[in-house]
C-alpha cells in the first residue's frame, strides 16, 4: 500500500514538474516571440512617438534626473487623433508625463538604461513581464483546481488571449505591465502570503492611476467575499486616495485647472471627473446606449471569448475588473474597445482569475450531481480553449493566423543610422512619428510639426505622417526650407534639415525610395492607360496589430511613365467588401506624390506609390483607378484613346490573382458597387494619416 501511495506521490509530483516546466516554456517562448517581433517592429520603422519614443525619452531623462520629463507636445498646435479640440499650449506642464497620467513605476523602469539605454529595452521588459503572468495563473489554476494540467490550461489561455498578445505586441506603456503584476498579486492573496500580495498589488497601483480603481475594487472583495477586513479596507482606502490625489492633484498640478487633457474622450458625459460620475448616477440611459453599440458588444464578446466564456462563472471576481472596462468602452476612442494595444492590460489578469473559480464552482457542481469532476473539468477547458482559440487565430498573433506580419528591416530602414549620426546627441530634434523613437533620447525632441527650438529636423518620406496629414507634412516642410532651414541630408526619403544650413534643393538621392529600378515584388502585370502610364504590380503588406475589429494594410503600387505626363493624375483607390460594395476610398496624396508628383516622374523609370497603412478592416479588394482632374471627376484617357474604363483590382487578403475590368463606363462600376447587398454600410474616406 505504502509502495503504491509513494508510487502515485512520484508520479504526482513528475506530472506537476513537466506541466511547470511546459509553462515556463511556454512564457519564455511568447517572450522571445513578442520581444523580437516589436524589435523588428522598431528596425523597420513601426514604433512611432506615441508611445515608445515618448515613454523612451521619459524613461531616459528621468534617469538624467529630469522626472517624466517628455517633450513630444511642447509648441503642439496641431490634434491628437480622438483629442480633437485640445489646445495643448495652454496645458501648464506639456512636457512632463504627470500631466496625462501618474505612472511611478518608470521610476523603478529607469535603472534598466544603466544596462542598456535603448528603447527596445522597455520593448523586452514589457514582453518578458507580461509573459510572467503565465506563471501565477497556473499556480492558482493548480491550486484551485488540484491539476497541474488545468493550471498548464489556464496558462495557455493567458498567453493565447487576444488582450495579452495586444499589450504585448504594442509600443511599450507602463499599464501593459499590471497585466501579470495583478495576476502575482491575486495568487499571493489567494494563498495568504500577505507581504508578497501587498508588494505586487503597489507594483500595479504604480503601473497608471487608473489602475487604483481596481486596486479598490480588490479591497472590496476581500472585505465582502473573503471576510479579511483588514486588508480588504486599506486596499479600498488606498485605491480611491490614490485615484484622488492622481486625478484631483497630480494631473491638475502639470495640466491645469481643466485636469487631463484626456478627459476629452469623454466629453458627452461630463468636463470633469467629478461631473462624469455624477451623471452616469443619474443618467445611467448614458451608459446603457454606449455599452449597446455594435462595436462595444464586439469588444465584450471578444474578451469573454478569448477565454471560451468560461469567466461568466464566477461574475463575482469578473465584476472587479468594471472600472477598467468602463473607462474603455464609455470612450469616444474607438481603438480603447478595440481589444488592441494596452488598453484591455488590467482586465486580463480578472478573466484569468474567473476563468479558475468558475471552473472551482462547475467542479463543485459536478461533485454535487455525481459526475466525474476531472472529466467535466477537462472538457469545460478543451472547450474554452477550442472557442479561444478561434478568437485568437482571428484577433490575435498566432502562428499562421492572418494578424501576423514579421516585420522586415530593409535597405531604406538600415540608412537611418547613418542620418541620425548627423545629429549631435545633446541637440534639440523635431522628428516624425516614426524616426521619433530613433532619436529621443536628448533632453529636447518634438514630434514634428512642431519646431520650436529645434536645430534639426527629421521626416521620412515613407513614413506615416501622423499626426498631420501628407499634404501638410510637405508643406511644413518646405516651409522650413524656405525659411531658416536648409538640407543636411537627403537620401532615401530620409530628409534631415538643419538650422541655417545653405542647401534648399532636393538631391536626386532623395528620390530613391520612390524609384525602384528592379520589377516590384508580390503581384506584377503589365497593363497600359491609354500612350501616357503603365501599371506593373503592387504589394499589399499587412501591418502586425491585435484588436477585434479592423486590420490594417500598406498597399504599394508600381507604374511607369511611357511618356512625359502634361499632369499630375490623381491615383484613386477603392476598397471593397466580399460583395463589391465600396467600403473605403482613399484619394488623397500618396507618401510618392506627395514629394514627387506625377508630372515629375522621368520617362521609363518604375516608381513606387506607397500609402500610408490604412485600417482596411474585412475588406477584400483594392480597386486602383487614375483620375485626370479629381476636382472634375474625369478619368484619364478619354474614350477615343482608350475606349471604357480600366479598373486594376489588387486582392488583399487571401485573393487568388489580380483581376483586371474593362467597363464602358466607370459610373456603370460605381453604381454596382452601391447595389451591393452590404452598400448600405458607410464608405470610409481614408486620410493621409493611419489614425
Amino acid at each position: 500500500m505504502k509502495s503504491g501511495a509513494g508510487h502515485a506521490h512520484k508520479q504526482a509530483a513528475r506530472t506537476e514538474r513537466l506541466a511547470f516546466a511546459a509553462v515556463l516554456l511556454g512564457a519564455a517562448a511568447f517572450a522571445v516571440v513578442f520581444a523580437a517581433l516589436n524589435t523588428l517592429r522598431h528596425l523597420s520603422l513601426g514604433t512611432n512617438a506615441f508611445d515608445l519614443g515618448y515613454f523612451d525619452q521619459a524613461v531616459w531623462n528621468t534617469l538624467q534626473g529630469r522626472l517624466f520629463r517628455a517633450t513630444a507636445l511642447v509648441g503642439a498646435t496641431f490634434q491628437i487623433g480622438e483629442e480633437a479640440g485640445i489646445n495643448y499650449t495652454a496645458l501648464r506642464d506639456v512636457g512632463s508625463t504627470l500631466a496625462f497620467h501618474v505612472e511611478p513605476l518608470l521610476l523603478l523602469v529607469a535603472p534598466l538604461y544603466l544596462l542598456r539605454s535603448d528603447p527596445t529595452t522597455l520593448l523586452w521588459l514589457q514582453a518578458g513581464v507580461i509573459a510572467s503572468g503565465a506563471l501565477p495563473a497556473y499556480w492558482l489554476a493548480r491550486d484551485r483546481l488540484d491539476s497541474p494540467l488545468a493550471g498548464v490550461a489556464c496558462a495557455a489561455l493567458y498567453l493565447l488571449a487576444a488582450p495579452t498578445q495586444g499589450a504585448a505586441a504594442a509600443d511599450f506603456y507602463a499599464v501593459s505591465l499590471s497585466a501579470a503584476l495583478l495576476l502575482f498579486a491575486w495568487h499571493f492573496l489567494d494563498t495568504q502570503r500577505w507581504r508578497r500580495f501587498w508588494l505586487f498589488l503597489l507594483l500595479a497601483l504604480a503601473a497608471k492611476e487608473d489602475v487604483s480603481l481596481v486596486v479598490a475594487m480588490v479591497g472590496l472583495y476581500l472585505i465582502a467575499v473573503r471576510r479579511e477586513t483588514r486588508h480588504g479596507l486599506a486596499a479600498l482606502v488606498l485605491g480611491l486616495a490614490w485615484f484622488a490625489l492622481s486625478v484631483q492633484v497630480v494631473i491638475p498640478t502639470f495640466a491645469g485647472e481643466a485636469g487631463s487633457p484626456l478627459l476629452s474622450r469623454y466629453r458627452a458625459l461630463g468636463g470633469s471627473v467629478g461631473e462624469i460620475i455624477i451623471n452616469l448616477a443619474l443618467h445611467p440611459a448614458l451608459a446603457v446606449r454606449q455599452l449597446a453599440r455594435p462595436d462595444v458588444i464586439g469588444y465584450t464578446l471578444g474578451l469573454l471569448g478569448a477565454f471560451g466564456f468560461l469567466p461568466l462563472l464566477n461574475p463575482p471576481t469578473l465584476a472587479l475588473a468594471a472600472p477598467s472596462y468602463l473607462i474603455n468602452v464609455l470612450s469616444s476612442y474607438q481603438w480603447m474597445f478595440s481589444g488592441g494595444n494596452h488598453y484591455s492590460a488590467p482586465i486580463v489578469p480578472f478573466l484569468v482569475i474567473s476563468v479558475v473559480y468558475g471552473l472551482a464552482r462547475l467542479r463543485l457542481l459536478a461533485l454535487a450531481l455525481g459526475w466525474p469532476p476531472r472529466l467535466v473539468l477537462a472538457a469545460a477547458l478543451v472547450a474554452a480553449l477550442s472557442v479561444g482559440l478561434s478568437y485568437h487565430r482571428r484577433a490575435a498573433l498566432v502562428p499562421f493566423g492572418p494578424r501576423l506580419d514579421v516585420p522586415v528591416v530593409s535597405a531604406h530602414h538600415r540608412r537611418l543610422a547613418d542620418v541620425v549620426a548627423q545629429i549631435p546627441p545633446d541637440a534639440a530634434v523635431a522628428a516624425q512619428s516614426n524616426v521619433f523613437p530613433h532619436v529621443s533620447q536628448r533632453e529636447r525632441v518634438y514630434l514634428f510639426p512642431a519646431v520650436n527650438d529645434a536645430e534639426y529636423v527629421l521626416l521620412d518620406a515613407t513614413g506615416d505622417p501622423y499626426p498631420v496629414g501628407l499634404e501638410l507634412l510637405r508643406a511644413e516642410a518646405r516651409r522650413l526650407l524656405s525659411a531658416d532651414f536648409g538640407i543636411a541630408a537627403a537620401e532615401d526619403g530620409y530628409l534631415l534639415l538643419r538650422r541655417g544650413a545653405p542647401e534648399r534643393a532636393l538631391p536626386p538621392s532623395f528620390f530613391r525610395f520612390a524609384l525602384d529600378p528592379e520589377p516590384p515584388p508580390g503581384v506584377a502585370l503589365r497593363f497600359r492607360l491609354g500612350d501616357e502610364l503603365e501599371f506593373l504590380g503592387a504589394t499589399v503588406q499587412t501591418v502586425t496589430q491585435v484588436n477585434f475589429r479592423q486590420r490594417q494594410a500598406r498597399v504599394a503600387t508600381y507604374w511607369r511613365a511611357l511618356r512625359p505626363l502634361p499632369r499630375n493624375y490623381r491615383l484613386v483607390f477603392y476598397f471593397t467588401r466580399t460583395d463589391g460594395a465600396l467600403a473605403g476610398l482613399y484619394e488623397r496624396e500618396s507618401m510618392t506624390t506627395a514629394w514627387l508628383p506625377p508630372s515629375e516622374w522621368p520617362v521609363g523609370a518604375t516608381v513606387r506609390v506607397i500609402l500610408p497603412p490604412l485600417p482596411v478592416g474585412s475588406m477584400q479588394d483594392v480597386l486602383v483607378a487614375v483620375r485626370d482632374d479629381p476636382l472634375l471627376e474625369t478619368w484619364l484617357a478619354p474614350r477615343a484613346a482608350l475606349p471604357g474604363f480600366d479598373r486594376l483590382v489588387v486582392p488583399i487578403f487571401g485573393a487568388p490573382a489580380v483581376r483586371v475590368y474593362r467597363l464602358e463606363d466607370p459610373e456603370v462600376w460605381l453604381r454596382a458597387a452601391q447595389s451591393a447587398p452590404s452598400s448600405r454600410q458607410p464608405v470610409r474616406r481614408f486620410t493621409g494619416s493611419s489614425r
